[in-house]
């Protein structure tokens, strides 16, 4: 007799599942039995499970592909499906498109690393793209109808760099339309971007798409750009790291323009080696972006970021702050809670916002930096002083010529030829309504007006570039004289504002837009972890602290990062709870299949010599098959258990 154990009676009958890790050694203790003994137990440890995607690391997702046990195919689709799954039904509208060739670019790599290739750590990691950067075959829309059918034919140097490193492109990112705001991400193609740790909540912009994707595990990792917080507001509001690089360390070649002085390019990921990962992998000079060329960025960039990170990296070393930016912020503010100039006015923090500013600098300081105080080499009355001879020799606006210049390097491509196209199109909502009276706008590239009058290292600049240079000559003295490893600050003094709010977060010192954005020095956002600070929120929420550089310095940024987050361990780092891991369909075949085979099998002479045993293997084969089919962790327990009470009885019979 065959069977014997699960019928229907018994099935009612079963109480309780008694687990059995360790409990049974196997019979015999040679290589063949101990072999057979974790047959089953070996085949689901080659199955990389959908709860392993959740806050997977790109070091952990090598490791699966190394061994066998994941492909890029798969692990692209696993994302795709979690897009498919959660982006539209939850309404977080955090991705444009899907790239329709990224499945066939992940089997692309797959082949090569069976080869024996492969080509470093981002080899076959999916990652998601702002939708202003240009991806070849893929519409960059900037979230603009107007631009819906603008493709072109070229990848940007960010993203050439990447394939070449291995990055399959998994698809585009919403955005505020045009990358105009650093608090929202709303576009009339991708709708608006939701916070998902409070869907009522702003997710920061501009890059909110690629913030709030990578932090729902909907890819690897991200790219956005910041022209005066797109990449830093995002990274705080999704409780994510995000650099601002050194402005020409990244190319913002074939990348849809703001202020080209200002913008940059950047990644945004789940941890500090991550975003290591992405950084020195698409910076680089690009020979159609003189920023990149001016500061010679292949020298800036070195030999890489990730190989130099080291968790005793703080021992040591000194982290300047300054009145406004990280201790006693109190003692700046009026009665009344504001500064006395617009620019760099300042407001309390929260009171929970402070408690993790001060667990911030504990951590820092447990891990061995020096926190200095710099106020005297540097205060809101400098910084003032500086911003306002830079505002004073404004070059004006270069937005209608910086566009009418990408529009240019399109060539045939472009959808159209000028801004004023763009906004006599009729599709041009948002931010192209600036522009209502069109007259002013110039009807082709050669007769735009050309804001870049000044020379700078033999390139063309705005009047206003010699003073940006000479502000960051002022911080990198002040951070040399000093001996500094970084300054801090705290770029905003609460969690994500309510949508109908926009902009609440942002209040603070206003330094979200001075030293990336004026003095083009590097920033990395490093998570401090959660706060319920109002009464309206309906989970605790996110907020991150800012690190500012020397020019140059991201591998020291990153250092610190890196060590900051050892220090301060898992705690400042949670996925949202509305996008758990899905059904695992893997799981639950192998699990159905394990089911119908235990059940099959003749444990006749085994229930003699072991009932036990027998006892404990119906059971297991019983909890299994009343297991929820749909949570994937559950699944797997129950599979882990039957697997090993099965492979214990195969042993012993």
């Amino acid at each position: 007799m065959k069977k014997r154990l699960f019928g229907k009676k018994l099935i009612a009958a079963a109480t309780a599942l008694v687990l059995v890790g360790g409990v049974f050694a196997p019979v015999g203790q040679g290589k063949t039995s101990q072999a057979k003994a974790a047959t089953e137990s070996k085949k689901l440890a080659k199955i990389f499970r959908t709860t392993e995607l959740e806050d997977a690391s790109i070091d952990a997702l090598q490791k699966a592909m190394k061994s066998g046990r994941l492909t890029s195919k798969q692990l692209t689709q696993m994302y795709i499906d979690r897009i498919k799954a959660y982006d539209e039904k939850l309404k977080l509208n955090s991705v444009i498109a899907i790239n329709p060739n990224a499945l066939k670019e992940a089997k692309a790599f797959d082949k090569e690393r069976k080869k024996g290739k492969v080509r470093g750590a981002l080899h076959g990691i999916p990652i998601i793209v702002k939708d202003n950067i240009d991806v070849k075959n893929m519409p960059t829309t900037a979230g603009s109808l107007a631009l819906y059918y603008n493709i072109p034919n070229k990848d940007s140097y960010i993203i050439k760099k990447l394939r070449k490193a291995g990055a399959v492109i998994i698809g585009k990112a919403n955005l505020s339309e045009f990358a105009d705001s650093a608090v929202d991400s709303s576009s009339v193609l991708g709708g608006t971007v939701h916070n998902p740790y409070d869907f009522s909540r702003e997710p920061g912009g501009s890059s909110g798409g690629t913030g709030v994707a990578v932090t729902c595990n909907f890819c690897a990792a991200g790219l956005g750009t910041d022209t005066g917080g797109s990449i830093r507001m995002p990274s705080i509001c999704n409780n994510l790291y995000g650099i601002r690089p050194s402005k020409g360390l990244t190319s913002i070649g074939r990348v849809i323009p703001l202020d080209a002085e200002r913008d940059t390019t950047g990644p945004i990921a789940r941890n500090a080696k991550d975003l290591s990962y992405v950084l020195e992998n698409m910076s680089g000079t690009d020979a159609e972006d003189d920023y990149t060329k001016e500061v010679s960025a292949d020298k800036l960039l070195g030999k890489g970021y990730s190989k130099y990170l080291k968790k005793d990296y703080l021992k040591g070393k000194r982290i300047g702050y300054f009145d406004i930016s990280f201790n006693d912020i109190e003692e700046v503010y009026d009665e009344d809670g504001e500064g006395d100039d617009y620019d760099i006015d300042v407001t309390p923090p929260d009171n929970k916002v402070r408690e993790m500013l001060l667990k911030t600098r504990s951590n820092l300081r447990k891990a061995g930096a020096e926190l200095v105080d710099i106020s005297d080499d540097l205060n809101r009355d400098i910084i003032q002083e500086e911003i306002y001879e830079v505002e004073a020799n404004s070059g004006g606006y270069t937005f209608e010529y910086d566009m009418n210049s990408y529009f240019h390097t399109l060539g045939d491509r472009a959808s159209y030829k000028t801004l004023k196209e763009l906004v006599n199109s009729g599709n041009g909502v948002n931010f192209t309504n600036l522009f209502e009276d069109d007259d002013s706008l110039a009807d082709s590239y050669e007769t735009t007006e050309n804001p870049y009058t000044e020379t700078a290292s033999g390139y063309a600049r705005t009047t206003e570039w010699e003073y940006m240079l000479k502000f960051r000559q002022k911080i990198n003295e002040v951070i040399s004289n000093n001996n500094l490893d970084a300054i801090i600050y705290m770029p905003t003094m609460n969690v994500p504002s309510v949508l109908e709010q926009a902009g609440h977060q942002l209040s603070g010192s206003r330094l979200l837009w001075v030293f990336g954005p004026v003095a083009g020095l590097p920033e990395v956002v490093i998570p401090m972890g959660f706060a319920d600070t109002d009464e309206t929120a309906n989970i605790e929420l996110p907020s991150g602290i800012a690190l500012v550089g020397a020019f140059g310095k991201e591998k020291t940024l990153m250092q610190v990062a890196y060590a900051y987050q050892l220090q301060a361990g898992s705690v400042i780092r949670r996925a949202p709870a509305c996008v758990p891991a899905l059904k695992d369909n893997r799981l639950n075949s192998f699990l159905k299949k394990l089911i119908k085979k235990v059940s099959k099998w003749n444990t006749k002479k085994l229930s003699k010599k072991k009932p036990t045993l027998v006892k404990l293997l119906e059971n297991a084969c019983i909890k299994a098959a009343e297991v929820n089919w749909s949570k994937p962790k559950e699944v797997y327990k129950r599979a882990k258990a039957l697997a090993t009470c099965f492979d214990n009885a195969k042993a012993a019979s």
